[in-house]
């Protein structure tokens, strides 16, 4: 800086103000009707490209988003918090769900002046073959009451067309009995069995169906570590609402 020489001042260009980029609209089709009480008419919405209805924001520093890797989707289903996440551990190994979606539908109401839109934020597909909606809401959703009124009004819209649908809050997510087991064995989803463990393996279920965890570490020098990664991968199966341990009873899935 060179003292006494005095700069020409140019004046400051105004900061352009960046557009804030909308996810274009998927294209959609309307699959249902339906009429509430009142008068007014509306339709559920399924996007054409088989995709999600609608996309998930990245998060900052308040919320956890990403995705998550599942064999009962034929793509990465996104999540938009810990919670979220946490309920797609717990369809992903509850034994009765087959398929699972999330951002499945738009549900679309001819309100004035504009339209009201919710999204489901997941779908299941039972082994039962029926469908069920369901709603992750953290304990201060359910504290606020326009929420809750969404609720039972989409609760009321898809049980009126034959559909199931539960709102499963914060309490039912962290406290479920597969919670803790799923977290376990999600972490050995990508590994892979030696060809020998699994010799092993089919030897010690020969001659019977079922065997203790501890039994089939004895017999096929195995730990217990081993039988969560096999678990893991699915070639056993056990009551995941119950601790492993050395008593859980294991079953070669079919």
């Amino acid at each position: 800086m060179i003292m006494g020489h005095a700069e020409s001042a140019s004046p400051e260009r105004p900061r352009r103000r960046l557009k804030r980029r909308h996810a274009k609209r998927p294209e959609f089709e309307a699959i249902r009707e339906f009429q509430l009480a009142g008068g007014l008419a509306g339709r559920i919405l399924h996007p054409l490209d088989g995709k999600m209805a609608r996309k998930v924001r990245p998060g900052w520093q308040t919320r956890a988003t990403g995705t998550f890797d599942s064999r009962k989707s034929n793509s990465p289903l996104a999540f938009e918090s810990s919670l979220e996440r946490d309920a797609l551990l717990i369809c992903e190994y509850d034994d009765e769900v087959v398929e699972l979606r999330t951002q499945p539908y738009e549900v679309e109401i001819d309100t004035q002046p504009r339209k009201s839109r919710s999204y489901p934020d997941f779908e299941v597909v039972l082994r039962s073959g029926a469908r069920k909606i369901i709603q992750v809401k953290s304990r201060f959703d359910l504290e606020q009451a326009v929420v809750r009124a969404r609720l039972r009004r989409d609760q009321a819209i898809f049980e009126a067309l034959g559909w199931e649908y539960e709102v499963w809050p914060q309490s039912f997510i962290r406290t479920h009995p597969l919670l803790d087991n799923a977290k376990c064995l999600h972490h050995y989803r990508r590994h892979q069995a030696p060809p020998k463990l699994i010799a092993a393996l089919r030897q010690a279920f020969r001659e019977r169906p079922e065997i203790s965890a501890q039994a089939l570490c004895a017999e096929a020098m195995l730990r217990m570590t081993d039988v969560h990664m096999l678990l893991g991968i699915r070639l056993l199966q056990t009551d995941l609402r119950q601790p492993l341990g050395p008593p859980s009873v294991l079953r070669l899935r079919a």
